[in-house]
């Protein structure tokens, strides 16, 4: 099998294995209904066949694909296969509720740091809404960036603190892989309260 002659059959479907092999198209994200996931389910079965897939056109005929070609088309078709079968995301792509907060009452006086986890592979967080309390210190600053230990942004710097009241900040923010906040106290006194939290969705990336 292989580049086989083949005779043109009338409603046949014929697909040039070169534009899958190398797609003309970026990939796109789509979001389907019911009946469009069951129609791509059924059609998916016309692709099973070698005949499908010319590797070149004559006049009254064609050769089908190449053996090798055919192969790595196949592996194509059952990854296509696998996400009409459904993913890890339900609508708007969440996966689940994003939530950290971190706190120390166990340090010495002055600037302090805390941290959210790195977002791991294979998940993007969407922030939307971070604060950073501390119960004591009045007149001071607290300032709010996102990280990758390569690059940074400062996302908000709030020069006036009161004791035992949140600075919020209400956002939008995409963390992907490896990204994570940090929140600097510019003035702490020994042992006092301190806290960082985030609040927002997880999305998991498809494979």
């Amino acid at each position: 099998m292989g580049q086989d002659r083949r005779k043109y059959r009338y409603n046949g479907i014929y697909i040039e294995a070169s534009r899958i092999l190398n797609p003309q198209f970026d990939a796109i994200g789509l979001e389907l209904t019911g009946a469009q996931v069951e129609l791509l389910r059924n059609v998916t079965m016309l692709f099973h066949s070698q005949d499908a897939f010319v590797d070149t056109y004559h006049s009254g005929y064609y050769r089908n694909a190449k053996d090798v070609d055919y192969d790595e088309i196949q592996s194509i078709v059952a990854d296509l296969e696998r996400k009409l079968m459904g993913n890890d995301n339900v609508i708007f792509s969440y996966n689940d509720r994003y939530l950290e907060r971190w706190y120390s009452v166990d340090h010495a006086s002055g600037m302090q740091l805390l941290e959210t986890m790195p977002v791991p592979a294979g998940y993007v967080y969407v922030v939307e809404e971070v604060h950073l309390l501390q119960v004591t210190t009045t007149g001071s600053y607290q300032h709010l960036r996102v990280s990758d230990d390569t690059d940074f942004v400062y996302l908000e710097f709030w020069s006036d603190i009161t004791p035992g009241v949140a600075n919020v900040r209400n956002t939008h923010i995409t963390l992907k892989e490896d990204d994570y906040l940090r929140a600097t106290f510019g003035n702490t006194v020994n042992d006092e309260h301190i806290e960082l939290a985030a609040w927002g969705y997880k999305m998991k990336v498809p494979d």
